[in-house]
């Protein structure tokens, strides 16, 4: 009877770490999954004319769609205001890399400004 008893308080207990502990934990994963997958969106890009572009220009811009921009016949854009948007935070750290953090996790070391590499209708491919 007393063996049972244990056993079941193992069982009970083993159950509780796993729907209590876990579960949250694989929930965070996959949103983090998530906010990754959705730099890989259809983009409609408004390109700009001009050949220098400012941080406070590009920071007050706050559109669904990534920004395109022109520097140096370079294609540039900053993610800013399309990570604000996704509930993304960033963090600007030295050499002007970007933290960037979904639900308290790391996703990736960025670049402040990105240079793209090809857009298609469903993804863009970065250089950095």
């Amino acid at each position: 009877m007393f063996y049972k008893f244990i056993n079941g308080m193992l069982t009970a207990a083993i159950l509780f770490i796993i729907f209590l502990k876990l579960l949250p934990v694989y929930k965070t994963y996959l949103q983090t999954k998530q906010n990754i997958n959705m730099l890989k969106i259809k983009i409609t890009a408004a390109r700009k004319k001009n050949l220098s572009i400012k941080k406070d220009l590009l920071r007050r811009n706050k559109q669904n769609s990534i920004n395109f921009g022109i520097a140096k016949n370079r294609i540039i854009f900053h993610l800013l205001s399309f990570l604000k948007k996704q509930g993304i935070k960033y963090k600007f750290l030295k050499n002007n890399i970007m933290l960037l953090t979904a639900n308290y996790r790391l996703i990736k070391y960025i670049p402040k400004y990105v240079l793209i590499r090809s857009v298609s209708n469903s993804s863009i491919k970065l250089l950095y």
